[in-house]
């Protein structure tokens, strides 16, 4: 097979759209033509034009490179992206914005969570999942309220011995989040955490917010 033949098959079997493009056909049929003469000229004239045909080659990978690695999805960025944003909420909410698409997320999570009660046997993981695939932006005192509105719907359905405690200790919970000049910022919607510390309250809330169809809540960007 000769140096054209072989070129042509790289380019085949890296990409057929490539191997398909006027512009690398023509170039190929350039080089299938140089190559020929090559056969028909002396082997000092040969060198340069087999140096022209590694040229021709190399110019193709880089276009088969550029055709694989464009410009990456915006998850992926977004993805890279640190959880703090530096970017603040105004008005009743101050809290910094937060990038549910960032690899700090868990860790967040983990420490946001460990200061809230859950019935034994149940846990964390559909809440983070949520968390993970929604990935975009959202304000702290959402994050954390999520967690607690997560909490509330998890007792009504496992209700344990220590229902009552875990009741008070919820609707008394306030946000830790922060503003921009460092001072607790109060949840912007604090009539999400209506019920008081009794079972007929969380019956109630829970027949308005809790479900098989549970969503994250709160405004995203």
């Amino acid at each position: 097979m000769n140096s054209y033949d072989e070129l042509r098959a790289a380019a085949r079997t890296g990409d057929g759209a490539l191997a398909a493009d006027p512009e690398v056909r023509a170039a190929l049929d350039e080089l299938a033509g140089r190559t020929m003469a090559a056969r028909r000229t002396p082997r000092r004239r040969a060198v340069p034009i087999l140096a022209a045909a590694a040229a021709t080659a190399a110019v193709l990978c880089g276009v088969a490179v550029l055709q694989h690695d464009g410009p990456r999805p915006a998850a992926v960025t977004q993805r890279a992206s640190p959880l703090r944003t530096g970017t603040f909420g105004g008005g009743a909410d101050g809290s910094e914005w937060l990038n549910l698409g960032s690899p700090g997320l868990p860790a967040y999570l983990d420490d946001a969570t460990a200061r809230v009660p859950l019935p034994s046997g149940t846990g964390w993981t559909a809440l983070r999942r949520q968390f993970a695939s929604d990935g975009e932006r959202m304000q702290e005192t959402s994050v954390q309220l999520n967690i607690v509105r997560y909490a509330l719907c998890a007792w009504h359905d496992h209700p344990g011995p220590r229902i009552d405690n875990a009741l008070k200790e919820l609707t008394e919970w306030r946000p830790t989040a922060r503003g921009a000049h460092g001072e607790i910022v109060p949840p912007r919607d604090p009539d999400l955490l209506r019920p008081r510390a009794d079972r007929a309250a969380l019956a109630a809330y829970a027949a308005a917010q809790c479900g098989t169809n549970w969503r994250l809540a709160g405004a995203r960007r």
